[in-house]
């Protein structure tokens, strides 16, 4: 029983950060990924086949940089983040800062007042080209 556990999986990864291609099995494995080249739901390769290209074959000759795993990899529980239902956004915290919004009323000119008082400036502007006359 042990060796049809062991039969159903044939886990290889991928140590280095580039892809590699093992062409006799028809595999690209991307980098830092592991492959179950047994899942029938992605690859339809057979044991001999793997045993082949592991003893002379492309995972043969990139041993250092794919190597086959003896155990499958453990992977982590899938992390959710909590969020209410019924809200039509999801909830954010709120921050401990407080803004203040302070009105000035020598701010608040009309447009034709500042036009009539600032007149004057608009011809020393652009460097002073307009002095020169």
């Amino acid at each position: 029983m042990k060796k049809e556990e062991k039969s159903d999986s044939f886990w290889i990864t991928n140590i280095t950060k580039k892809a590699h291609n093992l062409s006799d099995i028809g595999v690209i494995i991307y980098p830092m990924r592991s492959l179950n080249l047994l899942d029938r739901r992605h690859y339809q390769l057979t044991i001999a086949e793997l045993e082949k290209c592991r003893a002379s074959g492309s995972l043969f000759t990139k041993k250092t940089m794919v190597v086959v795993r003896q155990v499958p990899p453990g992977g982590e529980a899938p992390q959710y983040i909590p969020f209410k239902e019924d809200a039509v956004y999801p909830y954010k915290a709120r921050s401990s800062v407080e803004l203040e919004n302070i009105k000035y009323e020598e701010l608040d000119v009309p447009d034709d007042v500042y036009a009539a008082d600032n007149a004057d400036t608009a011809q020393t502007d652009h460097l002073g080209k307009w002095n020169k006359k």
